[in-house]
């Protein structure tokens, strides 16, 4: 198990939420509102949505900000 795990709300920014993935090292977020689960998201599913949604400027922020390393 581990403990302080990192959530976001259903309202969080999806660049946001990539960002503090990459920085955790970390591939599923829950998604938390109001002190419940909703749901969970997946690195894999925020990188689908932005290639499929996000305008070429979005995308190179996205690049420019993530670090694969």
């Amino acid at each position: 198990m581990i403990t302080g795990v990192k959530t976001c709300s259903v309202n969080a920014h999806h660049f946001d939420v990539m960002q503090m993935m990459t920085e955790g090292k970390f591939r599923d977020m829950p998604v938390v509102e109001n002190g419940e689960i909703q749901g969970l998201v997946s690195f894999t599913d925020i990188f689908k949505y932005i290639t499929q949604n996000a305008t070429p400027h979005e995308q190179a922020m996205m690049w420019s900000k993530t670090s694969w390393v």
